[in-house]
């Protein structure tokens, strides 16, 4: 699993008009090339009437794999502008379909090359982008006594909290970017003279959106 990476927030779609032929840009998050594969299949069947479907995706492995397009286009005006954007904003498990309807005109190479890559840059835009990272779902137990200074310290620290949980002890939970939560266990641990317990329950995503932190 990639510990840190870009990726789109939303799906979207927009439209680009250029000389009367309909450029339609559609960003998806994707995680298998089974959904890419759904969703190009989906597309095509609901733009029965479109002249061209390009594509480019990047997907997460032990290597980025990339795939392109250009779905009868001339070789390189579709597919690599598309994919162009997605590694330039470094973009991953991210697809963008550009889906053509022509209106009468050529273009021409250059044109092509600016009308999808303008169109997979507005799809960008309106999707949103997110960084993603890998977090450890941590819960630390305490007594009532120390809890004062066990919140005062995660306070302190900034990392993304829930809100306590009171029962017979507090158990407060914090979420801790996976490189960093042996680090923070021992950190806590020394700062309570071992009078805490903390458990990881699990691993998960999220991120930072408009300054609050949001699971994804």
């Amino acid at each position: 699993m990639i510990k840190k990476y870009k990726t789109f927030f939303n799906n979207a779609e927009v439209e680009v008009e250029l000389k009367k032929s309909k450029f339609i840009g559609q960003a998806f998050y994707v995680s298998t090339e089974s959904e890419v594969h759904d969703i190009l299949a989906a597309l095509r069947k609901k733009h029965r009437g479109a002249n061209h479907n390009c594509y480019a995706y990047r997907l997460e492995g032990p290597a980025i794999a990339e795939r392109q397009s250009d779905d009868g286009e001339p070789s390189g005006t579709a597919g690599m502008p598309i994919l162009d954007v997605l590694r330039g904003l470094k973009i991953v498990n991210g697809l963008i379909v550009v889906t053509r309807f022509f209106g009468g005109t050529l273009l021409g190479t250059g044109g092509l090359v600016k009308a999808y890559g303008e169109a997979a840059k507005k799809a960008v835009a309106a999707a949103g982008v997110i960084e993603k990272e890998l977090y450890g779902a941590m819960s630390v137990f305490c007594n009532y006594a120390i809890s004062g200074k066990v919140e005062y310290e995660l306070n302190k620290s900034g990392r993304p909290t829930e809100n306590a949980v009171y029962t017979q002890e507090v158990e407060f939970k914090v979420f801790v970017p996976i490189d960093d939560v042996i680090r923070f266990s021992e950190n806590i641990t020394d700062l309570c003279s071992g009078a805490v317990r903390i458990v990881t329950n699990e691993q998960v995503y999220g991120g930072i959106l408009d300054g609050k932190f949001v699971k994804l």
